[in-house]
């Protein structure tokens, strides 16, 4: 769909006012992919777009043109009424007002061809016909309406070397923002880096095979922390999958139990203790971004077996950043803590939790461009409030998003939600040679 950012940006582009309208596409793992019969979101929400829910990576549109894509949709219902004839389609359709389409097999007075006048929902459409009024009735053996639409292709090639799980797409007008150059988007970390557990002593968290050994249910070995590969068996699962749970970007997942570790104290002072992770050698430079500018942690959670755990009740990840982890409160810190409610998880383990650069707990003496450490704790509580053996966090990347620098060659022009047969994201696999195709409609309105 083309966002109203893109609207003016096409409108520009076409006036001759800025070089370009699509450039980039971008590709993303964060919005709940779709099935045949899900419905979108709503047009106002996906025209207002103006980020990706959570962008893994964008690529250069290689080529440009024009193709003619046609669509046949089951028509299961019929009904007319003051001249308006009412059709109902098996799965949520893509027919917009003013297509024309061509019905077969519904009835005499309902066949041939017309343009649409009206798209009252996701699975119906009207035009106009002058005839009596036709009571709703099935329509048995199904109908059919066929609709022909000219789009403008968008292609671009997918890096090689690692596995993605797409949700989203969208298409930028340019490559970054120019305007913030040094403080644009872009992603902190994505957990591929050299991090470390930290107990009783530090040691490098180790690939547990016993996942891909095992189809249904988690084998940890006792380890609280370890990686896991995104393509391992448990994670294709079709009754995790269903629940929308597993990791999404790249090959590797990094894990933690959620007895990991032990968050105390109330909000604005939390206290992490027990097993954690940390990576040195970051760069959280922060100074130049907005306030209102947001930094975003997409993970899932992933229950121990097949079949589906109780709900926690909480989940907290205590995210702490530092100059020098030996000298935490001497140096200056950053905090932010993640407090989420287990019932969020009810409909898709995955999750993206947005953090505005302001409601980060910041001491006397930090500095951003002096922060080298970050620290993550995670604790999942049972019903009974008790640590949870039963669930999982698999980490996916921490980014920020620029959203306050405002840029007009800049926009976010296109967007859309995958849709596929089984409401699951489009693989990408790793090693492998991939093209993306985005396309828009043309029409006049």
């Amino acid at each position: 769909m083309i966002t109203n950012q893109g609207k003016e940006i096409i409108s520009r582009y076409l006036l001759s006012q800025v070089p370009s309208y699509a450039t980039h596409i971008a590709v993303g793992c964060g919005a709940v992919p779709l099935d045949g019969n899900d419905t979108a979101p709503s047009t106002i929400t996906l025209l207002e777009k103006e980020i990706l829910d959570f962008e893994m990576f964008r690529v250069p549109i290689t080529s440009k043109g024009f193709v003619n894509q046609e669509y046949n949709f089951d028509i299961t219902n019929k009904s007319l009424t003051s001249n308006v004839a009412t059709l109902t389609t098996s799965v949520a359709h893509n027919i917009t007002i003013g297509d024309s389409v061509i019905i077969t097999g519904v009835h005499a007075i309902f066949n041939g061809t017309y343009s649409v006048s009206g798209v009252p929902t996701s699975t119906t459409f009207n035009y106009s016909k002058t005839n009596t009024n036709v009571s709703p009735a099935a329509v048995s053996p199904v109908g059919n309406v066929n609709v022909s639409k000219t789009k403008v292709s968008l292609t671009a090639e997918l890096p090689t070397s690692e596995r993605y799980e797409i949700s989203e797409i969208g298409v930028w007008s340019a490559p970054s923002n120019t305007l913030a150059i040094n403080f644009d988007s872009r992603v902190i970390f994505d957990f591929s880096e050299s991090w470390k557990g930290h107990g009783t002593s530090i040691y490098d968290p180790v690939i547990n095979t016993n996942v891909g050994n095992n189809t249904t249910d988690i084998e940890d070995n006792g380890d609280t922390i370890f990686y896991a590969l995104t393509s391992d068996p448990l994670f294709q699962n079709s009754v995790r999958k269903a629940r929308k749970e597993g990791a999404r970007y790249l090959t590797t997942t990094l894990l933690m139990r959620g007895d990991t570790s032990t968050i105390t104290g109330s909000s604005g002072s939390w206290v992490g203790a027990g097993e954690h992770i940390h990576l040195n050698g970051i760069s959280f430079d922060i100074s130049r971004n907005s306030a209102n500018d947001i930094l975003k942690l997409a993970f899932s959670l992933v229950d121990k077996t097949e079949i589906a755990e109780t709900l926690p009740n909480n989940v907290k990840i205590l995210i702490q950043f530092y100059k020098n982890e030996d000298e935490r409160t001497a140096t200056g810190y950053a905090t932010a803590e993640i407090e989420i409610a287990g019932t969020e998880f009810s409909t898709s383990r995955y999750h993206v939790v947005d953090i505005p650069i302001s409601d980060l707990i910041t001491s006397t003496g930090f500095s951003a461009p002096t922060i080298r450490v970050c620290r993550i704790f995670t604790q999942i509580t049972s019903a009974g409030m008790s640590p949870s053996t039963d669930h999982y966090l698999a980490f996916d990347a921490f980014r920020i998003e620029n959203v306050t620098t405002t840029n007009p060659l800049y926009k976010l022009s296109g967007y859309s939600v995958v849709r596929t047969d089984t409401g699951d994201p489009i693989i990408k696999n790793q090693n492998t040679n991939n093209y993306i195709d985005f396309r828009f409609n043309l029409g006049i309105v």
